[in-house]
């Protein structure tokens, strides 16, 4: 195997799992839909999907002004303050379920904190998805059966 078909392989697997990585928290919270909200299934849809919407649209206004880099570090740290919002909505959703103590009064913050990370993981998914996009031209230059 030649040294361009090697580095067409990796750039591929690359981009494969990138992909994964950069989809699969947004999947897991809209199948998480009923455990965050079981009577506001559709208000968790909608913080799913409205970030990432208006990260999609204003993009071309300004994603020319801050590099690959910058925002793929603002996409990896959107996803791990997202994890640790919902993780942390949930400790308190799960406290007021469960009747412990005065946690009833935390149960509209856990809720609060469980949408605020699923609207974090949105935009971190669109932030992520949107820039290579743009960058698999460049792959494809190198090699022509990458879509087939």
């Amino acid at each position: 195997m030649n040294r361009e078909k090697i580095c067409v392989s990796k750039a591929n697997r690359s981009f494969w799992l990138i992909g994964l990585l950069n989809n699969v928290p947004w999947v897991l919270m809209l199948a998480c839909a009923t455990n965050i909200s079981s009577g506001g299934v559709a208000l968790v849809f909608l913080s799913n999907q409205i970030p990432g919407l208006v990260v999609k649209i204003t993009a071309p206004y300004w994603f020319h002004n801050v590099s690959y880099r910058v925002r793929m570090l603002m996409s990896s740290v959107s996803m791990g303050v997202a994890s640790l919002l919902v993780a942390c909505g949930g400790l308190l959703h799960d406290e007021t379920a469960e009747g412990k103590g005065s946690a009833k009064d935390f149960d509209g913050l856990g809720l609060a904190l469980e949408l605020i990370g699923v609207s974090f993981i949105s935009f971190q998914c669109s932030l992520g998805e949107v820039p290579y996009q743009s960058l698999i031209y460049l792959l494809s230059l190198f090699d022509n059966d990458i879509f087939m």
